[in-house]
């Protein structure tokens, strides 16, 4: 989580972080409230990265972190 606002930070960009996991998302929420410099920068939801609500070609970069197992094993069963 750190390193999605040292990103909104550092280059003053919007992030979007997601997690299959609501306690994953619930403590960057946290995390957030003590960013008060880019706060409005940052958001996090609860999604399958397999199915989300992004429009396709929302985003210019994507940074997966804690996935690429998951999804081998997905385009490998």
């Amino acid at each position: 989580m750190e390193r999605l606002f040292f990103l909104a930070k550092h280059f003053v960009c919007h992030v979007e972080g997601i997690s299959i996991v609501q306690a994953q998302i619930n403590k960057a929420n946290e995390l957030k409230l003590n960013q008060n410099d880019f706060e409005h920068l940052v958001s996090f939801s609860c999604q399958d990265y397999c199915n989300t609500h992004f429009p396709d070609a929302s985003f210019d970069v994507i940074v997966c972190i804690e996935v690429f197992v998951t999804l081998l094993l997905k385009l490998h069963s």
